[in-house]
């Protein structure tokens, strides 16, 4: 069993070399550090916990490593510099090899930002690291998260996801993967924190996901904002918006200020609201049995005017239903209106929803518009609600026939005021000819089908 004084010579000495560059007095090693930095101090404290924040079978150096990064991002969000910590350890750990490694991932990042450790503790217990960082502002101003400004623009660091991205590929022994070293290695943004200091009104680190960490600067701010969702930059899918663990900084900035090495994916509004701009989003639909009810399609053309054709067309795209649930992600020509994601500002751009449909084909009417004006369509496959299909339009027989009919409308009506000459003509005569055969064919054997026809030729 390692000793308590190996314990203390192990960690001895870490950062001692940067203790002049960063004012410190007395450094680790007596009761009490003594620091003079010279200017306001800024300090953050951070926990770390075994199978919360790190894997349990996680190597000593990286856990160390992270444990330490974290907790410096704060300080990068404030566009601080860093110069001191002090780690607090509480470890079962008996070996003095696991030890020596965790004192190398802290020597690891305090050489990286020339950082002197200057206290610390150990003792016994579950496995929890708690890291206290110090640092200074950049200059005079202290950069928060409440100083948004209405006309703003919205920026983010770097991809988002890639922690996330990073930890699955580790849990799946994908060790050559680019993306762990953003998990167990992250990069407190502290040169982009330099870059941008001048001009920065509000920052945040994405340590619990951008779209969670947006939303904080846009409460202390007391303002909206408008996000352009293809404008993020995305390692997987639309999930990774609330994938935490990246420590990118997302900040605000007046207009007219971009740069390479940051993306602009905003502006700030004073309504108070977060509105996705660009995109109609849905998500896959789950019926009473717990089965897909594929809740999006592909528009109503010269090539999909029944299920024969549409099927036909979709294996001539490679796109079966089968392959596309298969994606976390795709862009469907539209989706369903039962659960939908828009934004009033792009709901009112598009022109609402068609009041002339009595049921049906309203959605890929929307949808419709929305392509046209170069809008994206995006079904999410890992996010699913449960939609009880046909409950309110198969009540009865009466109600069954009657919506079977407004199908058949309906699309008659998308026909017509989505397309024009020639085309429209020929669309309309296949789709009308297609239904009638189909009805004619099963009505003898279907009263329901009889209905159905003599439905659609009713004025009423």
């Amino acid at each position: 069993m390692i000793s308590e004084f190996e314990l203390i010579g192990i960690f001895k000495g870490i950062g001692a070399e940067y203790d002049k560059k960063n004012g410190i007095i007395v450094p680790s090693g007596d009761d009490c550090a003594v620091f003079n930095f010279q200017s306001e101090v800024v300090t953050s404290v951070d926990s770390s916990i075994e199978n919360v924040h790190f894997p349990a079978n996680a190597m000593p150096n990286d856990i160390a490593y992270r444990a330490i990064a974290i907790a410096l991002s704060d300080l990068a969000a404030m566009c601080c510099s860093p110069k001191a910590l002090s780690i607090s350890i509480t470890s079962e750990k008996t070996d003095k090899d696991w030890y020596e490694k965790f004192a190398q991932g802290i020597r690891e990042v305090c050489n990286k930002y020339e950082l002197s450790l200057i206290g610390g503790d150990i003792t016994k217990g579950p496995l929890n690291i708690n890291v206290t960082v110090f640092g200074v502002p950049l200059g005079n101003k202290i950069v928060q998260r409440n100083n948004a400004k209405i006309g703003d623009e919205i920026f983010i660091s770097s991809q988002v996801g890639r922690a996330r991205k990073g930890l699955k590929d580790w849990k799946n022994c994908k060790f050559n993967s680019d993306y762990i070293s953003d998990y167990m290695h992250p990069e407190p943004k502290f040169s982009l924190a330099k870059k941008i200091y001048k001009n920065v009104n509000a920052c945040i680190d994405t340590s619990d996901g951008l779209i969670g960490d947006l939303k904080k600067i846009l409460t202390s701010s007391s303002v909206g904002a408008d996000i352009y969702i293809d404008d993020i930059p995305i390692t997987s899918n639309l999930s990774d918006l609330d994938a935490g663990d990246d420590y990118d900084l997302c900040f605000t900035m007046p207009p007219g200020i971009e740069d390479e090495c940051f993306f602009k994916i905003g502006t700030i509004t004073k309504d108070k609201k977060l509105n996705f701009e660009n995109s109609i989003i849905g998500i896959k639909q789950l019926n009473n049995k717990n089965k897909n009810t594929h809740a999006y399609g592909i528009f109503l053309n010269l090539y999909s005017f029944n299920g024969i054709a549409r099927a036909l067309y979709r294996l001539l795209r490679l796109k079966s239903k089968s392959q596309l649930e298969k994606l976390d992600q795709f862009s469907p020509d539209w989706i369903s209106g039962s659960f939908i994601f828009i934004s009033k500002k792009l709901f009112n751009i598009i022109g609402k929803w068609n009041e002339n449909y009595f049921m049906y084909y309203e959605d890929m009417d929307l949808c419709k518009k929305a392509r046209n004006m170069n809008y994206n369509v995006i079904m999410l496959n890992d996010i699913y609600c449960n939609h009880y299909h046909g409950l309110s339009s198969r009540i009865n027989e009466k109600t069954k026939i009657k919506s079977k009919t407004e199908v058949i409308k309906s699309s008659i009506k998308y026909i017509e005021g989505n397309f024009t000459g020639i085309e429209k003509i020929i669309l309309k005569g296949l789709k009308l000819s297609s239904v009638i055969i189909e009805l004619l064919l099963a009505s003898p054997f279907s009263r329901t089908k009889r209905n159905i026809l003599i439905n659609l030729f009713r004025k009423n």
